[in-house]
């Protein structure tokens, strides 16, 4: 356990120096991997201990991700537009997993396959708001919402590595810290499909924001 912790220490350093160390593509990529890799925490909470097997992360994706996306456009700072997100993509996991959750093995995971493939229809079908195959363009990155000078501007590549960064290192944390409790409390096994449906969500609004490191591409 100390080791483990030594190395997540280690990591978190260099991926605060990274700036220092190289330049706007390793940033890109390093962010990206940790994305992923909060991305797979959330997925082996949810099915590495409950065996709740889900085809449907696209749904949860693409909820966050639009509903952030959409809010930063209205003006609505980053910080809020981040929460707001992914309150709408657990809000999003918690509407279909009310059909999902009746069923085990192979029918919730056939569910999830099919209410994927719906959300995906209709984020392809409703231009309008969507913008279909073509996506979302023009997605500022704007202020991030906090009181006073803390009220920083994130247009720059490196503040919003850093902020990006940070976030992600918080969530992997605490998330690391919920599965250590599930292991030793065997009541925490209770909580799981709940916390695993919320920290899912978050994890994929996370992965959804370095679309805007690519400039004008958006989500």
């Amino acid at each position: 356990m100390r080791d483990r912790v030594i190395a997540g220490v280690a990591l978190a350093a260099v991926v605060l120096l990274l700036p220092v160390l190289a330049g706007p593509f390793l940033r890109y990529l390093a962010l990206n991997m940790l994305l992923l890799a909060l991305l797979a925490l959330s997925f082996n909470l949810l099915f590495g201990t409950t065996g709740l097997l889900s085809f449907g992360q696209g749904a949860f994706y693409s909820g966050g991700a639009y509903a952030a996306a959409l809010l930063l456009k209205a003006g609505v700072p980053l910080l809020w537009s981040i929460l707001l997100g992914a309150l709408g993509a657990a809000a999003l996991a918690a509407v279909l997993g009310a059909f999902c959750v009746r069923h085990t093995r192979i029918y919730f995971s056939m569910l999830t396959l099919a209410f994927g493939m719906l959300v995906y229809a209709v984020v392809w079908k409703w231009t309008s708001v969507t913008g279909g195959d073509d996506g979302l363009i023009g997605i500022p990155r704007g202020r991030i919402g906090l009181p006073g000078p803390l009220d920083v501007r994130l247009d720059a590549p490196v503040p919003y590595y850093l902020f990006a960064a940070v976030l992600v290192l918080l969530s992997m944390a605490v998330l690391t810290g919920v599965m250590v409790i599930e292991k030793t409390y065997p009541g925490g096994q209770r909580l799981s499909p709940v916390i695993g449906i919320i920290l899912l969500g978050l994890s994929i609004l996370w992965l959804a924001h370095p679309a805007w490191l690519s400039g004008g591409i958006g989500v």
